[in-house]
């Protein structure tokens, strides 16, 4: 891989195989069976899924378990360095520990050794270099069934309450150290009680907003982004906004002036 790439990503220098050796056979020698042809396929979290080439069309997404796993490609490689230079920067701001940094770190080392048995430097420069964040469509997870999720657990007057799915948690746990770093508080990412019927009422959490094909996008102190994926492509971000912060749009009235 070139310089920009490995310096970019702070990563080691990782040495590809020599496709082009030829394998020695001596006369007598028993000729080995060629080595059945394994296709990567790796999941938005970076976990890798080697998968046997049957000999027909590879599929571009398959599931496993609900999660999805996209066939490694130029541009999905692209995708997966933006996501890893997006966990380096959240290590870099202290949003990441050192542990978990290491352990994408390590996920995408591997993924940067299949790049380069897969294809050639010049493919991932190029698809590097064409790269937009907002018009690629990632693998999405299929929805699990929904499950009997109640934030806060303790009784109360709570009239209503909205069905999660295990997705949705799981997108929000991903997110829950960050966010809670920077003040959002666990109601405002899990609450999915209130007294009025969602979504009316100011008390349901992040967690309620993210069904369909629905992600989450970037997370600041005074919202987090919730991005819609349609089946052309097309994607719509919207922001679901910390109550417990000072919005632009919210005019606080000013302290009346004592006059001695």
């Amino acid at each position: 891989m070139s310089c920009m790439l490995t310096n970019m990503l702070n990563l080691s220098a990782l040495s590809m195989p020599d496709q082009n050796q030829a394998r020695q056979i001596s006369v007598g020698q028993q000729v080995q069976k060629p080595i059945a042809v394994q296709i990567p396929y790796v999941s938005s979290r970076l976990d890798i899924e080697l998968v046997a080439d049957d000999g027909l069309p590879p599929q571009e997404d398959i599931s496993l378990q609900g999660i999805m796993f996209r066939k490694l490609s130029p541009s999905y490689f692209a995708w997966l360095r933006n996501q890893i230079i997006k966990a380096q920067d959240a290590h870099k701001a202290g949003r990441l520990t050192d542990g978990q940094w290491y352990k994408l770190k390590t996920k995408f080392r591997r993924i940067h050794t299949h790049g380069l048995e897969q294809f050639s430097e010049d493919d991932l420069k190029q698809a590097i270099q064409a790269f937009t964040p907002a018009s690629y469509l990632p693998p999405l997870d299929t929805p699990e069934p929904t499950n009997d999720w109640l934030y806060p657990v303790e009784r109360g007057c709570w009239k209503y309450s909205h069905s999660v799915t295990s997705k949705a948690l799981a997108m929000v746990d991903a997110i829950r150290q960050e966010a809670m770093s920077i003040g959002w508080s666990e109601a405002n990412l899990y609450q999915n009680r209130g007294q009025y019927k969602f979504p009316l009422g100011q008390g349901y959490g992040l967690v309620c907003h993210l069904d369909g094909e629905r992600t989450i996008g970037k997370v600041t102190e005074n919202s987090i982004e919730i991005i819609s994926h349609s089946k052309n492509g097309q994607q719509t971000t919207m922001r679901f906004y910390n109550p417990d912060t000072d919005q632009p749009w919210i005019k606080k009235p000013k302290p009346e002036e004592v006059t001695p």
